[in-house]
Order: C-alpha cells, then structure tokens, then sequence
C-alpha cells in the first residue's frame, strides 16, 4: 500500500482582532474605466440638469447691480491695469472682476442666457472633475455622491444664473482642478488651479491649507513638499492682494469692517449665525423658517440616526467607518473653516456663499454614511434632490415687494431683479433705440430694491454704450422743466408681459401740472389738463399712467360736487388699475355721503391694507364713524 500523506493541522480560528481588521479592509478600488465607459462620471456630468430644472422660468444671466459696475469698466473704459478693483470698491479679484467681463462681457449684454449655459457647462466639468478625484480611492456610487453635493443645493442656481456669481463658480473650477490634480500628484497644476481660485475669491486659502492633507496615499516628506509650495503661493498672493487692497483703497461693502455694533458681536456668535445658515442652506432652506423645514429636519436627523445604530451594531460597520476616519476629518476642517470665513460679512447673508463650505461638508458626510452602509450615502443624495425639488420656483411676474428669505440676495430676489431689469433692456431698445447724447431717463413707480438693479446710471450707460446717459427719478423730473429726458420708465405692479412700459415724458409733465391744479383747487381747469395728458401718452397698456389720470379726475369731480361722475369716474379708474389711491378715496367719500356705508367700508377697509398711517384715510375712517352714529340713531328712533 502506498503511504498515507499526513492529515494538513487544523487551521487556527481567526482571532477577535483579525476578524474586525478583516471587515476593516477597504474592498479594493477597482481601475476608474475611460469616461465614456463611466456610468457614475456620466451621472456626475448631467446632474447639473437637475439643477437646471430647479431654473426653469428665470431670466438666467441678465446682468443686475454691480454686474454693471463690471460691464462699465470692461466695456466703456477698457480693463486698464489688473492691480486694482476692477469696478469693484472692495474685492481684489483680478479673474473674476477684469478677465471675466472682459471675455465675456459683450455677450453677458447681448445674449444672456448663452452666459448662463457657459456656467451650467463649467459647474458640470467642476463636479467631474470631483468625481474622478474621489474615484482614485471610492467605487462609483460614493465617489458621486460626494462630487454632486454642493450641486443639489437651491443656492448653487444663482451660480448659474447670476454673472455677478463667477467668482463662486470660479471659486468651485479652481479648486476642482486643485483637488483633481493633487489626486494625481501634479504639483505644478494643483498650484495652478489654486491661484485661479485665490484670484476669483479669497476664501480659496483654506484650499491652500487643507490640500497637502488631502487623505491620498502620500508619502510624509511629499506633503511637506506640498505644504512648503501652497505656503509659497499664498504669500505671494497675499502680498500682491494687501498691497493691491492698499493702493486702491478697497473696504468690505456696507462699512462692516468699522461698524462699531456689528465689531461689538461676539465671534462665536457670528460663528453660529454662519454654521446655522450655510446648514439652512446646504438643505436647500432660506435662512428664516419655512414650510418645509420638518422634511429637512426629518432627512438631517434620519441619516445620522441609522448610521449610529449600524455602528452600534455591527462590528463591521464600526471598523469601516474608523477606516474612513481621515477623510471625515479632512472634509470636516474644509467646512469648518469655509464656514468660519463667513464671519466678516455678518449679517449679510446670502445662501451662496455656503457652496464653499459644501465642497467639505459632502467629503465627510459622504465617508460617514458610505462606510456605514452604501445605502445611506444614496439616500442623502436622494433626500437633497428632494429638498431642491421642493424649493420655490422663479416668480413669473414682478412682485411688488422682494421675498421675505432673510437674505440680502438668494434666487428669489435675484431672479425679480433680473425679470425687471431684462424687461427693461427690451422696452428701451425698442422704443428709444439711441437716445441723444445727454438725454436722461425717468423712473417712476418702482417698488423698493427695483431701483438697485439699474446700478445708478451704469446699466443705461452699458446698454447704449454712452457714457452721458443718466437716469433720474421722478421727483427730481418734475422739480426740473429743462432736463433732457428722453422717456420715462414705469413700473406697472403684476402686469404680466408689460411690468414694465415707457412713454413720452411730456405725458408725465403733463399729469403733474394736472395733479398741481387740482391740489390748488382749480378743479376745473384740471379736467382738461388730464385729457391732453392722456392724449400725450395714448397707449391703453400704461394702467398706472391712465390710472391715475381717471383717479385725478375723479377727485376733480368730487371736489366739483359732480357725485355720479366722480363715482363713474373712480370706478373707471379701478377697472384699469386697481389699487389706484385717488380713486378709492374718491369712491369712499362718494358712498359715505349716499350712505352706502357697508360699500365705502369695504373701499376703506383696502385703502388702510395698502396705506397704513394715512392722513387722508384716517379722516374717511373718522368720516365714516360720524356719519353712521347719526344714521344709526334715525333708524333706531
């Protein structure tokens, strides 16, 4: 018989630690596949329609504000020299102020939304440009979540919007270039992505920091390589900006750096305010409450909730997660410090100015939930498209008073500025194609903030290119007969499609002098004024205008005893505009003095909704009280 081999030894049983290093062990990342072939990077490019969806309705890129301050520079003065402002009275930021406006700044004019769709296309490439950095180290799921998470936020739309906003979405592209390139070890082109970024917005500086530590395989003296040229690099930066800062005399905006109430804040205080804001924000909430903050809280609060119990109970679970620990750490300081960098501009909030500290915030959530379990990283993407799909879309119509959000500037109150102000543009060019040179425009009726959007006297100037353009308001109109006005600009509350309308300013000259008679108490000699007013300015879409001439002439006839006209007159008037005040005064007085007290307290019900404090209403209140008494005493007789 042939010999037996030997029985082989038992294997030992895996000890307690083995197993847990076992379960520890990271899955090997396999070999990220050429893009085309990538499922998740195609994901990561096209995630940026979902934003887009969140736009629809919005006059994407129509300049606003200090865009104009921009565009003048660029376009009527030229860039000039790079070591100052650029249009800007408090930010050295030589890319995003000077090189952008300069190439892009006759399109911005011209055709806006072509502007928008380069910011779509760039805020696409920069969440690639994540997504192939992260998927050095994760499988594809995770490796998108992390990337699209400062793009599923309702603030990243002005991103799009807004070119004002290039130096956040210059900001991103620099840093995701910075970020991309370190994954790589490419010293020279992570340096250049940083730059880029530190001369779009300075905040790029914790970039600076944060990037030789990025949790990458490195070797020790290799990040101190890195450290010892981002260091290099901001200094120099730094210097250029202070002396730059100096020279031009630049200050922050609103006189925040001096404010002595705003000085006397507590840091963690301004700390808190910004943490509280850029979370509101990341979940895609306006920074006061709103309707929607259970969702939010529900889906904050769910996550981390289940991931605490998997790592309770599961051994794995809790292995995998301390695997994760660099990574949750690393994006954990990048939001901790883009969120202390929102301190100085306290209380100016603007939703925006979160995305930064989103870049972090995502690393780390994502790490967290992933190594938990890969479903829960899916489920917060899946709940903040769920809170972008929630939020509020662009409003359709001009609305007379901004949205109460809390913010200085978010989508709602831009997306007004930008209807009005692309309203505008249109109307001007087509019925005052070139003005004279010298000539001035009217502005009448804007509601508060609309005015901002113009820029003072630049957006006129930019659209005509002409540098002796102006724009005054009404008052100081009327208080000058010699001024060259060339039209008049109106604001008309609601008005779908004509919001905003032009017409001669004779018109309005001539209902001011109207307006004046009737107030000297030459009642008649007003009614004819107010006809040759409305004769001056026929078009029947001008509701405020002829509006407020039937109102005028309403009271013209009350004052003349004229009853039945003046109440034709007043109703005629509402018909055209409604909330026209001389007309609901006339009508009030009118059915007080038939009687109808039930009526003319309805009339003055609206007058006190519209203005409060009144003189004149207060009286019709008054009027009305006393009338009644009487006529209540009779019937009761």
């Amino acid at each position: 018989m042939p010999p037996r081999r030997p029985n082989k030894p038992a294997a030992a049983a895996p000890t307690r630690r083995q197993a847990l290093a076992s379960a520890a062990a990271i899955t090997p990342v396999s070999a990220a596949p050429a893009f085309a072939r990538d499922p998740w990077a195609w994901a990561s490019l096209l995630g940026v329609f979902a934003l887009l969806a969140a736009c629809i309705g919005a006059p994407l890129g129509e300049a606003v504000a200090e865009d104009f301050d921009f565009l003048h520079r660029a376009l009527l003065h030229g860039t000039g020299t790079y070591l100052d402002g650029g249009g800007s009275s408090a930010f050295w930021r030589p890319v995003a102020h000077q090189l952008y406006y300069q190439l892009l700044g006759t399109l911005i004019v011209t055709h806006p939304l072509a502007v928008a769709a380069i910011h779509a296309a760039l805020l696409a490439l920069g969440t690639v440009l994540l997504y192939r950095a992260f998927r050095q180290v994760w499988e594809g799921p995770l490796a998108f979540v992390a990337a699209t998470f400062p793009l599923f936020a309702e603030s990243t739309r002005t991103l799009i919007g807004w070119p004002s906003h290039f130096v956040d979405l210059g900001l991103f592209i620099g840093l995701a270039v910075a970020v991309h390139e370190t994954s790589r070890r490419r010293l020279p082109t992570a340096l250049a992505g940083l730059l880029f970024a530190l001369l779009c917005k300075e905040v790029a500086i914790i970039a600076a920091v944060l990037l030789p530590f990025l949790p990458f395989p490195r070797a020790r003296v290799e990040r101190v390589r890195w450290a010892l040229a981002c260091g290099a690099l901001v200094a120099l930066w730094g210097g250029v900006y202070l002396a730059v800062r100096q020279h031009a005399h630049l200050a922050l905006p609103h006189g925040i750096e001096n404010d002595p109430r705003l000085l006397a804040t507590p840091m963690t205080a301004r700390f808190a305010w910004a943490l509280a804001g850029s979370l509101r924000a990341i979940l895609s909430l306006p920074i006061v409450a709103d309707a929607h903050d259970a969702i939010a809280l529900g889906i904050a609060l769910a996550l981390p909730l289940f991931a605490g119990i998997l790592a309770v109970t599961d051994a794995g679970a809790r292995a995998r997660l301390a695997a994760m620990r660099a990574w949750i750490l690393w994006g954990l300081a990048w939001s901790v410090l883009a969120t202390a960098t929102l301190m100085p501009i306290f209380p100016l909030w603007q939703p925006n100015r979160s995305h930064l500290a989103s870049m972090g915030l995502g690393v780390a959530a994502t790490a967290a939930l992933g190594a938990v379990h890969p479903g829960l990283a899916a489920a917060m993407a899946g709940g903040r498209l769920v809170m972008l799909a929630l939020a509020p879309r662009a409003p359709q119509v001009i609305v007379s008073d901004a949205p109460a959000t809390g913010a200085f500037m978010d989508f709602l109150k831009l997306t007004r500025l930008q209807r009005f102000m692309r309203e505008a543009r249109i109307a001007l060019h087509d019925q005052v194609p070139r003005p004279p040179p010298g000539s001035y425009l009217v502005e009448a009726n804007f509601p508060r903030g609309l005015i901002y959007a113009l820029g003072g006297d630049h957006a006129l100037q930019v659209w005509y290119r002409d540098t002796t353009l102006h724009v005054i308001n009404a008052a100081r109109f009327r208080a000058s007969s010699t001024l060259p006005a060339v039209a008049v600009i109106q604001y008309q509350p609601e008005r779908p499609r004509r919001e905003v309308v032009i017409f001669p300013p004779d018109g309005l000259r001539a209902e001011d002098l109207a307006y004046h008679t009737v107030l000297a108490g030459r009642d008649a000699a007003a009614l004819p004024m107010i006809a040759h007013a409305d004769a001056l300015a026929p078009d029947t879409s001008l509701i405020v205008f002829h509006g407020n001439n039937a109102g005028l002439r309403a009271l013209a006839y009350l004052h003349l005893q004229r009853y039945e006209d003046a109440e034709r007159e007043a109703r005629r008037a509402l018909t055209i505009y409604a909330i026209d005040y001389n007309a609901r005064v006339t009508l009030a007085a009118v059915l007080i003095i038939g009687h109808r007290f039930d009526e003319a307290e309805r009339v003055i019900a609206s007058l006190q909704r519209t203005h409060a404090g009144d003189a004149g209403v207060k009286s019709l209140v008054n009027e009305l009280a006393s009338q009644r008494r009487p006529a209540a005493a009779q019937v009761q007789r």
